[in-house]
């Protein structure tokens, strides 16, 4: 996802070798049978900007770099919980 907002409803469990994941220029989020939204925007620098907030269940954000790497470190949100994810422009 490069622009705009989405709200992500799962209800229906994932099977144990089934995934969802949700890939924005800075961040993939996985999830674990929830609700959540994500909106990806850049401002007039230039800079990338990811929210994510999350109404029901968790999501696993895991931070990509400009490069496209992802790092090894994760975070997972809650319910009630939001984070916001940014990327330095060239």
């Amino acid at each position: 996802m490069d622009k705009g907002a989405i709200l992500n409803r799962l209800d229906t469990d994932l099977a144990q070798d089934e995934s969802y994941e949700v890939e924005t220029p800075n961040a993939t989020m996985a999830v674990r049978g929830t609700i959540f939204r994500v909106v990806v925007y850049e401002d007039a620098n230039g800079e990338t900007f990811t929210r994510i907030d999350v109404l029901e269940g968790e999501v696993e954000v895991t931070l990509k770099m400009e490069d496209g790497t992802i790092k090894d470190e994760k975070a997972t949100l809650t319910a009630g919980q939001s984070a916001l994810v940014r990327s330095n422009p060239n």
